[in-house]
């Protein structure tokens, strides 16, 4: 799967497991920010939305990028493309509050 250690796919299972309790409990993801944040390779780190110079590793971008390790390329295209058609219908969504950057595709 690409994972350098044991440990690092381990907290990326623990975040995922967090924002599935959160989605499945009614929880708002908009604006949030995550107390317990994914350790990012570099390249998955230089993607984050980065604002009057601080890095934002603590929104729902940050554990997108992780699924986007996991998942097959077909699962990442479908999930790409459902995030898509949020954010289009729902022009009004600042996706910066989720923390994607405005070239996240």
């Amino acid at each position: 799967m690409g994972y350098p250690k044991v440990s690092v796919l381990s907290k990326h299972l623990y975040c995922l497991s967090l924002l599935r309790n959160f989605c499945a409990h009614g929880h708002r993801l908009y604006g949030r920010k995550f107390i317990t944040k994914p350790i990012l390779n570099s390249a998955n780190s230089s993607k984050l939305l980065s604002i009057r110079g601080k890095t934002i590793d603590d929104k729902l971008y940050s554990y997108y990028l992780i699924l986007q390790q996991i998942l097959l390329i077909s699962d990442k295209d479908i999930l790409r493309e459902k995030i898509e058609k949020i954010f289009i219908k729902y022009k009004s969504v600042k996706i910066t509050e989720y923390g994607f950057p405005l070239n996240w595709r």
